[in-house]
């Protein structure tokens, strides 16, 4: 059995039966058993579909084996960690979820600077300034307390990634190595498992611990009808190394021994049977050379507004290019943008195009290029793969 995805979370959405159309006001839920139908997705953050292969991931190639395995599954655009963790938060693409860029812009939030999404303390402010809407569409976690369930995450990436998962909570919970909600389910992992490690290359140590979190602390502490775990490698480490380095290599057999711990701590449970587990990734990764130099291509266009703030505030992520001035307007999606004044600027805009059409032309990439020697690929394929006791095909037209 094959299926198309055509958006990093669609398949767990449609398949739990939350939410693939327009957000309808929740209902009560049918009588049934609740220790059946439960649901794990486990993110291994930047897997290619190639690495899956038996001698350097033979859990995942076995699990693969026994369930199915999603053959045209892309990430979102922009391919980015935090947009794609919002669009499998909310099943939407990010036109609807609002968050469109690893960095984003509010001018009431911080006029002079693009704020980072991998730092939850910027998405609380951006939820302050916001009245509490950090995302523009439902989440799973709201869809499911309105079921009367509950949605877990576990995550060894960013506190901003985390955060995007499940950020209103509602009636679940967080568990990060750096904060917890509720806060007592913080204090529970810690005294079980006293602090955590530091980060390292691979992050092996730093997984284990939210894995073993998971199992011993939030599963039975939060009794979530869906849980996600988030392991930050192979991407912490190939950024960092490089494609098929030797560290990357070890990082890919970590996150698979992982994954091996976490199908023996729920057999060992006895929670097995009763979870369909499924294996994705927020988006593939690939190399590139060269790069924008986004500072001096905006240069003739800089200078402060008459209060003296930045006329032009850019921001630039592995994948797109983005400037905006003191307008509320988020990050575009566009491959490149220029905002100035009060509106949108056609010089800037134009030089900014061009520049990215001369390099489209060259073939060789159709995302825009970066400083970064490593990038994340326009729309790259991401390993997706499911296993458990339920089969369907996700519907092929929708990321909701």
């Amino acid at each position: 059995m094959s299926a198309r995805l055509t958006a990093v979370g669609a398949g767990l959405a449609c398949l739990l039966a939350v939410g693939c159309s327009a957000p309808q006001p929740p209902s009560a839920p049918a009588p049934r058993d609740r220790a059946q139908h439960r649901h794990l997705l486990v993110v291994l953050d930047g897997l290619r579909p190639d690495y899956v292969k038996p001698a350097l991931m033979p859990n995942l190639h076995a699990l693969a084996g026994r369930g199915v395995v999603f053959t045209d599954h892309h990430a979102v655009y922009p391919t980015m960690t935090r947009v794609n963790a919002a669009s499998i938060s909310t099943g939407a693409y990010p036109e609807r979820h609002g968050l469109l860029g690893n960095s984003v812009f509010f001018l009431r939030v911080d006029a002079t600077r693009f704020l980072s999404t991998a730092d939850r303390a910027n998405l609380l402010r951006i939820e302050r300034v916001e009245a509490g809407r950090l995302l523009t569409a439902p989440t799973l976690g709201e869809r499911l307390a309105g079921a009367g369930l509950r949605l877990l995450v576990a995550s060894a990436g960013s506190s901003g990634s985390s955060y995007l998962l499940n950020h209103t909570v509602a009636g679940g919970g967080i568990i990060h190595y750096e904060y917890a909600l509720p806060t007592i389910l913080g204090q529970a992992v810690r005294q079980r498992l006293g602090p955590p490690p530091a980060a390292d290359l691979p992050n092996r140590a730093r997984n284990r611990y939210i894995v073993d979190a998971l199992l011993e602390v939030g599963l039975d502490r939060v009794d979530p009808a869906v849980a996600i775990i988030w392991l930050s490698d192979p991407d912490a480490t190939a950024h960092a190394r490089g494609i098929g380095h030797p560290t990357s290599v070890a990082a890919l057999r970590a996150v698979d021994a992982e994954l091996g711990r976490l199908e023996a701590g729920l057999r060992a449970a006895g929670r097995l049977e009763t979870f369909n587990i499924r294996v994705t990734s927020d988006h593939g990764f690939s190399t590139h050379t060269g790069g924008v130099d986004l500072d001096a291509l905006l240069a003739p266009f800089a200078g402060e507004l008459p209060e003296g703030t930045p006329r032009i505030v850019a921001g630039a992520g592995r994948s797109t290019c983005a400037t905006a001035t003191r307008t509320p307007w988020r990050a575009s999606s566009r491959p490149c943008s220029a905002r100035i004044g009060s509106g949108p600027s056609s010089r800037a805009t134009a030089a900014c195009r061009a520049r990215w059409d001369s390099l489209s032309r060259g073939g060789t990439t159709n995302a825009p290029p970066t400083s970064s020697t490593r990038r994340h690929g326009p729309t790259p394929r991401t390993y997706t793969a499911t296993a458990g006791r339920a089969r369907r095909e996700a519907r092929p037209d929708t990321a909701a």
